[in-house]
């Protein structure tokens, strides 16, 4: 049997590994993998008395990353190139989104002060099938120049991301046929059909954009709106650290943004070293010219090798394993590609379903509405992937 032919194989799950020397870097990794803001900002009067830089010593964390971020606001606009492993997790520093998923594949609410629900009156569904969700906004959230975060800057990224004229790789915003700001601190978003993901907005294109600094480019010049430097070494966003210097090729540096909505980062400095070469990682954490790595900049057997020398040094490193990709096989359904070919009839796909525990029958008509374009003779699949804990996964596992 050839299984190539029978199976496209999508590599998109491994375990990597982030490890620091110190508790610093522990508090400084759980901001940037977790992306998780504190749930409501504590009154000035009540934040810890360190959040004054002059009352103690400046603390710094220099990180390893396996690539150097592009386009740190929006997925491959126009010529700016996005990025790859590594990039995520920096821009969660720099830049908050309406909700976010821990690491447990929890959601919590960030620029939002709630997520939207049927219980609170956020989610309605509507028996035509169009929805409407409902955002609070957190308020006294500020830009990193100082300017104040408000409803017009989400209704701006979306008036660009929805722009035909305006290359996008994804356009999940594309569901949203009018969006309503009743307040400077209130989003209602109509959606045109049903959006199983509409209460997790964590999509970059529905993430906002400061309406005060790059609007007048887009109105005027589309073109020139795609290259402005704000893309990359001129970014301002709404998250716990701003963008202090980026050096092409080598590093970037990150300050704590006083300003910062959750209270001011107990980190003063991050610096991201590019780093694509494993070896080079490993060596420069044993030789301490770096205080740790993110996910995927070493493999699992050199972040074990690192913390086993580290620890015969008397240190105690914190030792991250971090899920950044998944791994699944789907059954191929091209006729021209399917080996088998008799794998491609009703009663053996049946079979292979219930063998294999598959979340829904495997039948030719319900896999032409759901799986990938790589795999489907017929029909463009779905354009997202169902997360476990949604109630629609598990309908689908009773049918």
């Amino acid at each position: 049997m050839n299984a190539d032919a029978l199976f496209i194989r999508w590599e998109v799950a491994v375990t990597s590994l982030a490890i620091t020397r110190s508790s610093l870097g522990a508090l400084a990794l759980a901001l940037m993998l977790a992306g998780c803001a504190s749930t409501s900002t504590p009154p000035a009067s009540t934040r810890p008395s360190d959040a004054d830089p002059t009352r103690r010593e400046p603390k710094s964390l220099t990180i390893a990353s396996p690539a150097e971020p592009g386009n740190i606001a929006l997925p491959a606009m126009g010529d700016v190139p996005t990025g790859s492993a590594g990039g995520g997790d920096i821009k969660l520093a720099l830049h908050h989104r309406l909700v976010t998923y821990d690491d447990r594949g929890d959601l919590h609410p960030m620029l939002a002060t709630e997520i939207p629900s049927q219980q609170n009156g956020g989610w309605i569904i509507r028996p035509d099938g169009t929805m409407q969700t409902t955002y609070h906004l957190r308020p006294n959230v500020t830009w990193h120049d100082g300017a104040p975060l408000t409803a017009q800057d989400f209704v701006f990224a979306w008036t660009v991301t929805s722009d035909p004229e305006i290359p996008l790789s994804s356009r999940t915003g594309s569901l949203v046929r009018q969006i309503n700001t009743p307040d400077d601190h209130t989003l209602v978003l109509e959606w045109s059909s049903t959006y199983p993901l509409a209460n997790a907005l964590t999509h970059d294109e529905l993430a906002p954009l400061p309406r005060h600094l790059i609007e007048s480019a887009y109105r005027t010049d589309k073109e020139r709106f795609q290259q402005l430097g704000y893309w990359t070494r001129e970014f301002v966003g709404t998250g716990p650290y701003r963008l202090a210097h980026w050096e092409p090729g080598s590093h970037m540096e990150l300050k704590a943004y006083d300003g910062f909505y959750g209270g001011r980062a107990k980190i003063d400095t991050l610096v991201f070293r590019f780093m694509t070469d494993e070896s080079t990682v490993v060596a420069n954490l044993l030789s301490g010219a770096i205080d740790g790595s993110m996910a995927r900049a070493v493999d699992f057997s050199s972040a074990n090798f690192v913390k086993e020398e580290w620890e015969r040094a008397g240190k105690k490193p914190l030792f991250v394993a971090q899920t950044t990709h998944w791994r699944l096989l789907e059954i191929q359904l091209r006729p021209e590609m399917a080996r088998p070919i008799e794998l491609l009839e009703p009663s053996s796909t049946r079979s292979i379903a219930r063998h294999s525990s598959m979340p829904c029958r495997l039948d030719r008509r319900r896999c032409r509405t759901r799986s990938s374009p790589l795999t489907t003779p017929n029909g463009t699949g779905s354009g997202t992937w169902w997360i476990p804990m949604t109630t629609i996964r598990g309908e689908h596992r009773r049918s």
